[in-house]
């Protein structure tokens, strides 16, 4: 895939971007291309470091993609919003579909609100308040016209041809928005997607995203998966934790509604996981909905940088070397529509679980073990498998048989 970016095709990007061949994998091999800082963000340099890093030695800075400076308006160094709309189009024209974010709790320092409405936002002993790297001011939604302009942005969206939202840090924003801004777009657009950013406490307290799916949300995060993964892989935790929380949502009914992932724009791949991507994200695609973050698949195991230009490395953005694994296990999905039931482990970190299918039942192995598993052909049900002639599951790799 070329790298389309603003060092290279200045203000041409979604340009580049409209003329790539989509239809060599959507969608085959995806769904949805999730479009992430598409919206104008231009604005001062207020954030000192990302992490560890101090910025001031840093090149190319960047405000923060979601320190908004216009929310109906694409970024001028990516393009104008009709070469949005246009690569839109040539994404539907391959039947995929295009989500993008929508950022509702806060703005950027220079968004025009903050000086023709002042009234839209919360205020402290300082004046506008703000939040996360002090460079956002809240938005308050106890003053009904907030509510109001932001629905306004999502009708926008939804004439440009957007199907769905990524909606930024939903939990902050309050529930009576969320409700009455997806009955008003769903009655426009029935099938426009809701997806909710939302965390919590703890990973016992299921109660942020039930009330994100009863107010109206296709889908959430499965964040807790993610933080059982890396407490597992990092503090090197009991496999039982990611185990447990698989087989808890396994049972759950919203389980189709649960948004799982290794990854995302905020969190890179869990230290140690990399060699499992394709045991958890088979998991995952057999479940819900899944996420996978562009280079992920071919190796990417860190974060692009949030505050500087920081370009995907060449290597592991060619859609033409997706993992072939990847490959046998979404066209079985798609042509089996293939799910998964149950799920236990037998030792060691061999995992089985059972599958339905079009063609009945069926069953998943994998090796989430440090060493190489021998599967006894007896365990092995039916005949249609990943990979027909291994019976050695080396650590990460899967079997499927139907």
């Amino acid at each position: 895939m070329p790298n389309a970016n603003w060092r290279d095709q200045p203000r041409q990007v979604l340009k580049v971007m409209g003329q790539l061949p989509w239809d060599s994998l959507l969608p085959r091999w995806f769904d949805w291309v999730y479009l992430l800082g598409v919206f104008d963000y231009s604005g001062p340099l207020i954030v000192t470091h990302e992490g560890e890093v101090d910025l001031a030695s840093q090149t190319e800075r960047l405000p923060s993609l979601f320190a908004i400076s216009n929310h109906q308006s694409v970024h001028p160094l990516l393009g104008t919003n009709e070469d949005l709309v246009t690569l839109i189009q040539a994404i539907h024209e391959t039947s995929g579909k295009v989500m993008v974010d929508f950022v509702t709790n806060h703005t950027g320092t220079t968004h025009p609100w903050v000086k023709s409405y002042p009234e839209y936002y919360q205020k402290d002993n300082q004046g506008l308040k703000t939040a996360f790297s002090q460079d956002v001011y809240c938005l308050d939604y106890a003053i009904p016209q907030v509510s109001q302009a932001m629905i306004e942005v999502l009708r926008q969206l939804v004439s440009w041809g957007v199907d769905g939202v990524r909606c930024d840090m939903a939990h902050l924003v309050p529930l009576s928005f969320w409700e009455g801004a997806i009955s008003k777009i769903k009655a426009q657009k029935p099938n426009f997607y809701f997806l909710a950013e939302v965390y919590s406490q703890s990973v016992f307290d299921w109660q942020p995203m039930t009330q994100m799916i009863a107010a109206g949300f296709d889908a959430v995060y499965d964040e807790f998966f993610f933080r059982n993964l890396k407490w597992h892989y990092q503090d090197h935790q009991s496999l039982a934790l990611p185990l447990a929380h698989w087989q808890y949502i396994l049972m759950q009914p919203q389980r189709s509604q649960l948004l799982h992932y290794l990854a995302n724009h905020d969190d890179p791949l869990p230290q140690g996981s990399i060699n499992y991507q394709e045991a958890w994200l088979s998991l995952m695609m057999l479940t819900g909905p899944s996420l996978i973050y562009l280079g992920q698949l071919n190796g990417l195991a860190r974060r692009l940088a949030h505050h500087w230009l920081d370009l995907l490395p060449s290597e592991v953005n060619d859609w033409h070397q997706l993992p072939s694994w990847y490959l046998k296990l979404r066209s079985l999905i798609r042509t089996l529509d293939l799910s998964l039931e149950t799920l236990n482990e037998e030792n060691n970190g061999l995992i089985y679980g059972r599958l339905a299918s079009r063609l009945g039942t069926g069953q998943l192995v994998l090796n989430l073990g440090l060493k190489d598993q021998l599967l006894t052909p007896e365990r092995l049900e039916g005949t249609r498998m990943l990979r027909p002639k291994s019976l050695k599951l080396t650590p990460g790799q899967v079997e499927i048989s139907i």
